[in-house]
């Protein structure tokens, strides 16, 4: 009778291990698919983020919690969508502003006229007015020629923060 009763007690420590092992087992694929949710989802934020970016919206900013690798990546989209931001405004800056004397150019000043005619139109009052100021240095060219072009610049920078104080 004791081999019977030492055979049930194996069987009750086979089963329990059994029991064990499926618990941990079931244990195991829910914390898995916990994390496999966890991580899509993360990654479906980053991927969504790096649309929008490639879209052209550097306003979005890219969110995942907690110190990851994928807070780390939307650390740097952050940053990538913060230069690309400052290169453009410093780009079009260049674009519509003299280089040596950091006044509007030609081409801020077509947009502008162009802006201040169309609001007129809109109004449709034709009383509004526009004025448009061109100002020109006489005999710069002996300046150039006789003073040398880094001190023509120089004078064309001090007319321009003269111009900008009176503005």
């Amino acid at each position: 009778d004791e081999t019977a009763a030492a055979y049930t007690r194996q069987r009750h420590r086979l089963f329990v291990v059994v029991l064990l092992l499926l618990a941990s087992s079931l244990t195991a694929v829910m914390l898995g698919e916990r994390l496999h949710r966890r991580v899509n989802r993360q990654l479906d934020s980053l991927r969504a983020s790096a649309g929008l970016l490639g879209e052209g919206d550097l306003s979005h900013r890219a969110h995942a919690g907690g110190d990851t690798e994928f807070a780390q990546v939307a650390h740097a989209f952050g940053e990538m969508a913060t230069q690309l931001t400052d290169s453009h405004a410093e780009l079009k800056h260049r674009a519509l502003h003299d280089e040596l004397t950091g006044l509007p150019n030609r081409a801020l000043l077509f947009d502008r006229v162009g802006h201040a005619l169309a609001a007129m139109t809109r109004e449709g009052s034709g009383d509004g007015e526009v004025a448009v100021l061109f100002i020109d240095l006489d005999d710069f060219k002996t300046v150039n020629d006789s003073l040398g072009h880094a001190m023509g610049d120089e004078l064309l920078r001090e007319v321009g923060r003269r111009l900008d104080a009176c503005l």
